[in-house]
């Protein structure tokens, strides 16, 4: 190789490395341990408890849902007919009385509590560990002359689903174990209803998400 040869290569040699530095991807800062960009993504449709501290570490429930959905549990019902030419005042009881619980499919007790907790603040109805219908209960109104009139009774309650898991922390590092899925039902709401015709508006009655 000559010197004017050596000499062009010199001044091209900068060029090159020039453009390869700008075509290489830019550095990516590392994510902190336990965390990826997915999960991250993520993050925020997680519902997490209070931290139980340890010895050496701490630990809580997680929950997210994929289902909250509002359903009526029929507690009783009383269609009343007026044969009469004109009105009249008519009654309807019922004396059953039901109790409708919290409950989540296969969940230990903490796991559970925080089920109910971040449902409970998921809707605007609200929700309770458990709701209770009277052993008496009824109405008198007056129904129109050949006319149809009734009483409904029931709960309204939250059909839940989703998944769980349980964050462990000890130092700086964290992990998640015992991810699972699960079922439930959160009570919210009893309704004592009265109303014209035959037809009764059950989803009239679910409580407000």
């Amino acid at each position: 190789m000559n010197t004017a040869e050596r000499f062009v290569r010199l001044l091209i040699l900068p060029s090159v490395i020039a453009l390869v530095l700008a075509q290489a991807p830019a550095s990516v800062a590392s994510p902190e341990p336990g965390a990826t960009t997915e999960v991250a993504a993520k993050a925020t449709k997680w519902k997490c408890g209070k931290w139980k501290n340890g010895t050496t570490s701490s630990a809580r429930w997680c929950v997210r849902f994929t289902t909250i959905k509002a359903k009526i549990k029929r507690d009783g019902q009383d269609i009343l007919y007026n044969n009469w030419k004109r009105g009249k005042m008519m009654n309807c009881s019922m004396s059953k009385s039901t109790t409708w619980t919290f409950h989540a499919e296969g969940t230990v007790e903490a796991e559970a509590g925080v089920i109910f907790a971040k449902a409970k603040t998921s809707v605007t109805a609200g929700g309770s560990r458990a709701t209770s219908t009277t052993n008496s209960v009824g109405a008198s109104f007056r129904v129109p002359k050949k006319s149809y009139a009734y009483c409904s009774r029931g709960h309204g309650y939250f059909r839940l689903a989703g998944e769980t898991r349980r964050q462990e922390c000890s130092g700086r590092a964290c992990h998640y174990t015992n991810q699972d899925t699960f079922t439930g039902r959160m009570p919210s709401i009893t309704f004592f209803e009265i109303g014209p015709g035959k037809n009764i508006p059950w989803r009239a009655y679910l409580p407000n998400k």
